[in-house]
């Protein structure tokens, strides 16, 4: 179990630092938004070994641990959630969407990619981002992607 919690922790910190990353960069919230999708898909597709434990076996935790692992998600959940939020703000994400919601899907999208994705596969890493952060044309992803990465 140390060990189970030692790797999933080693996720937070790292999915910790892109947040730093993507709050450093100037933008409006759905650049941020971008960024986001953009780092997370890449760190998910680099670390998909990773991942899988972590999606997998967080559960296999004694109940104090997983609360604490339940707890760093939420914190990084919540990140994705203000941005939607300031985004409804400023008039770039849709009003009518359900911010928690939206983050739920947009990261259950993402976080599915270590079922499939293969680095040796058709698509390669930046167009994997690309493909999912769809939400911008591809010359401003692959600012982003040069950016970020």
């Amino acid at each position: 179990e140390d060990l189970l919690f030692e790797i999933l922790q080693d996720v937070h910190r790292q999915g910790l630092q892109n947040l730093e990353r993507i709050e450093a960069t100037s933008g409006t919230p759905m650049q941020k938004v971008r960024a986001f999708v953009t780092i997370h898909v890449t760190h998910n597709a680099e670390n998909l070994v990773k991942m899988a434990v972590f999606f997998h076996d967080f559960r296999s935790l004694s109940p104090d641990r997983r609360e604490i692992i339940v707890a760093e998600r939420d914190l990084y959940d919540q990140h994705l959630r203000n941005l939607l939020v300031e985004g409804q703000k400023d008039g770039s994400v849709c009003p009518d969407l359900d911010p928690k919601l939206t983050a739920i899907e947009i990261l259950g999208m993402m976080n599915w990619i270590y079922h499939w994705y293969r680095p040796n596969g058709s698509l390669s890493m930046r167009e994997l981002a690309e493909t999912m952060v769809g939400l911008a044309p591809k010359e401003d992803i692959a600012k982003l992607i040069d950016k970020h990465l």
